[in-house]
């Protein structure tokens, strides 16, 4: 394997152009420090930040820990949210919002491509297809969009798992690469603005409105992710409680779609978790 598919250093971006994915980025891109600080890198340079800081390999390994498990959290919301659109749209489409057409479909197409019980085949060797209801609930769409498996982390992350994660965003904003810089060096670097057309040198008061306004878009950007989350777990949690053998036409057909394209757009409810309220996501991009 090359080295740089290595690289624990860097997030993998999302490929989804929505405003939902292009959020993910941002998220992504506000805590480039934070995964920095804590990836494991080499076994001098953990033994070099353990002698500066006390129980580093701990508190570094428990930090990328929780980085991963948020980077593989927020992979799964776009997987997942493109595959229930998938599922929808065939549910309704093709199947016009039959549950019961759907799951003997469903059940034909798995007993050809892996084989069925002995139960599931007539004496002359041919499938089944006179079978019950509860034959079919393996098959249901709800079965397909809320899979059994105890390991999904996209049913089973709640907003508080993602608070350790989300906390980071915040935390990384106040890291000031030029204090890290004059440490380093001995001097802060010189920066500069355009005014006019003129490169102009910022000042002391410049640099600190700059770092408000960094700090202020961090904690917006964080408790829009655990919005984000919020949204996610309902749409699941509210899923999962339907009727496997019912064809929940009126939410499978308009509720869940549209909600799922409004998660996609942000267009979501307001939360404050970490200081600043939600806006738009529009106040991310500044």
């Amino acid at each position: 394997m090359k080295q740089e598919q290595l690289n624990y250093e860097l997030f993998h971006p999302v490929d989804e152009s929505t405003a939902l994915g292009r959020f993910i980025n941002i998220v992504f891109s506000k805590l480039f420090m934070a995964r920095a600080i804590s990836a494991p890198i080499s076994y001098e340079a953990v033994k070099e930040k353990g002698k500066k800081i006390e129980n580093h390999k701990e508190r570094a390994a428990l930090h990328f820990y929780d980085l991963c498990l948020g980077e593989l959290y927020l992979h799964s919301i776009i997987d997942n949210l493109n595959r229930w659109q998938r599922i929808l749209k065939e549910y309704n489409e093709e199947f016009q919002s039959n549950w019961r057409y759907y799951a003997s479909s469903k059940r034909l197409d798995s007993i050809r491509e892996y084989g069925g019980e002995a139960d599931d085949y007539n004496d002359d060797g041919s499938i089944k297809t006179d079978v019950s209801d509860e034959e079919l609930l393996n098959y249901s769409v709800i079965g397909d969009l809320i899979p059994d498996s105890w390991s999904d982390t996209f049913i089973h992350t709640i907003p508080q798992d993602l608070y350790p994660f989300a906390s980071f965003i915040p935390v990384n904003e106040k890291i000031n690469a030029f204090e890290i810089f004059e440490q380093c060096f001995g001097k802060k670097p010189t920066t500069y603005r355009m005014e006019n057309g003129i490169m102009k040198e910022n000042t002391f008061a410049d640099e600190l409105i700059h770092r408000i306004e960094r700090e202020d878009s961090a904690e917006l950007t964080a408790n829009t992710l655990i919005a984000v989350c919020v949204e996610a777990i309902f749409i699941v949690c509210t899923t999962k409680e339907l009727d496997r053998n019912k064809n929940n036409e009126g939410f499978l057909s308009k509720f869940l779609p549209a909600y799922i394209n409004n998660l996609f757009e942000l267009k979501i409810e307001p939360i404050q978790i970490f200081g600043t309220e939600l806006n738009t996501l529009n106040t991310l991009n500044k």
